[in-house]
């Protein structure tokens, strides 16, 4: 396509744009408009992640007809035809016309469809006015969070009542919905275990505690009922005038901070793989001075059998540990599936995302866990991964990472400042769970420092061993 594109804009060059000054060549402003939306559907196509390659597929299908119909609106046929040909030949204009714009109006109706259900999927499955009251709830509960804790953190919501849950209560997450887009951030967050759709990003409740650890989410918000197995729940006064039986602030069992300082060996991590278990411990081995792995690989038999065009995947293991269990799959095509472990459904999957992380927790060592895939219009899984998280390698990495941390203050939402202090010889970047963007602008110890993009999308800054005082200022970049 983009090969396509390179000849007709030279032939618009070469011929073209002087006739369009001109006003002699009225088809030729209606192809270089054809032109450039088929050049932004590749941009498009290349730049960006989409969980539902039809949608962009069915758009250069349609603009290759178009285009096709318009090359046909200039063409002069000078052979008179007669009967249903003669028809044709004396009306194909206004058919080539109407072809074009019911061509538009499905993409239209396409690209509305896909971004409707993705709404209705990833929105709010809860009444606006019980919204409403939740709204001043949450905030009220993030409010006091905020004067009981002035530092720089993040905080999640592990019930997630819309896609932008962050942006409406006015706390620093991972989940939201951009009309900017960046590729780069996509990816790793993905492969950090996140759910993407389109330009949402969805933190994923069942998400490993390293991420946790490493992207510096130090606070959950939670109903009290909920699973506590690996938080606390955080000393905090509640104002009256709130329900918090309906949700409490509960805090990590690893928090780091927004910054700390990492080894020069992160620049080694790999992050072209699929294996986000793999990802973890080589991020890890590579930002300290260790070389333990967190995630341990079990090893089990898969057997597949399909009919009517059904798909049942079966994968078997026995447990080797007592330690918490994850599974992490990813598949081309994203279409509902059904997970069933010993017979017990789990959920719902692969609605709209191509990869799914499932917590399982501990299991008895020597028990056979069956997972069962029952799914439609997939034709195959692509990876499944069964890891075992050892906690207590994962709290050495924490114990050893937390001693160069950043005590990061907010001067402003654009502007941060933070004192670090490094011991480590090796240590040569501060690591900041801050996507890499051009406008950030850094100085150590007033002097400036230029930003650096590490693990594809995050910033970092080279420093010196000793005190440093490390300040972060966003401005747009220009164009």
């Amino acid at each position: 396509m983009l090969l396509c594109l390179t000849l007709c804009i030279y032939y618009l060059q070469k011929s073209g744009f002087d006739n369009l000054k001109k006003g002699t060549e009225i088809w030729q402003i209606i192809l270089a408009v054809f032109i450039f939306h088929m050049l932004g559907l590749y941009v498009i196509e290349q730049n960006m992640y989409l969980s539902n390659v039809y949608g962009i597929k069915f758009d250069i299908i349609v603009s290759l007809i178009m285009g096709i119909l318009l090359i046909l609106i200039k063409l002069d046929i000078r052979k008179k035809y007669k009967g249903i040909l003669g028809f044709i030949q004396n009306h194909y204009l206004k058919f080539a016309i109407a072809i074009i714009f019911l061509l538009d109006l499905a993409g239209i109706i396409v690209n509305t469809s896909y971004s409707m259900e993705i709404i209705r999927r990833e929105g709010s499955g809860i009444k606006q006015n019980d919204y409403s009251f939740l709204l001043n709830t949450y905030n009220s509960i993030v409010e006091k969070l905020k004067e009981s804790d002035t530092s720089v953190y993040r905080v999640e919501n592990k019930k997630q009542l819309t896609i932008n849950d962050a942006l409406n209560f006015g706390y620093n997450g991972i989940s939201h919905s951009a009309s900017t887009y960046s590729k780069p951030l996509h990816d790793f967050l993905e492969k950090m275990g996140m759910k993407s759709t389109h330009v949402h990003l969805t933190y994923n409740c069942d998400t490993l505690k390293s991420v946790n650890m490493l992207l510096g989410i130090k606070y959950f918000i939670m109903p009290k009922d909920a699973n506590l197995e690996e938080l606390e729940e955080y000393n905090m006064e509640y104002a009256q005038d709130t329900t918090n039986e309906i949700s409490r602030v509960y805090k990590a069992k690893y928090p780091l901070s927004i910054g700390y300082a990492v080894s020069k060996n992160i620049e080694n991590v790999n992050m072209n793989t699929s294996n986000i278990f793999s990802i973890q411990n080589s991020i890890l081995k590579n930002m300290s001075n260790m070389d333990e792995d967190v995630y341990i690989e079990q090893k089990g038999k898969i057997k597949q059998e399909g009919s009517n065009g059904d798909l049942e995947l079966t994968y078997e293991f026995q447990v080797e540990s007592d330690k918490d269990i994850y599974i992490y799959m990813d598949t081309t095509y994203s279409s509902n599936v059904e997970i069933y472990c010993n017979d017990e459904k789990l959920g719902d999957y692969f609605n709209l995302t191509d990869n799914e992380l499932i917590h399982l927790g501990k299991k008895q060592i020597g028990e056979t866990i069956n997972l069962k895939l029952k799914m439609k219009d997939v034709k195959y899984i692509d990876n499944i991964y069964i890891y075992y998280e050892d906690e207590e390698v994962l709290e050495k990495y924490y114990n050893e990472l937390k001693q160069t941390q950043v005590d990061l203050r907010k001067i402003n939402n654009t502007n941060y400042e933070g004192k670090v202090n490094i011991e480590q010889d090796n240590d040569e970047y501060v690591f900041f769970t801050i996507p890499y963007d051009d406008g950030w602008k850094v100085t150590v110890d007033g002097k400036d420092t230029e930003a650096e993009k590490v693990l594809d999308a995050m910033l970092a800054v080279k420093v010196e061993k000793g005190e440093h005082v490390i300040e972060l200022r966003y401005t747009l970049p220009r164009i």
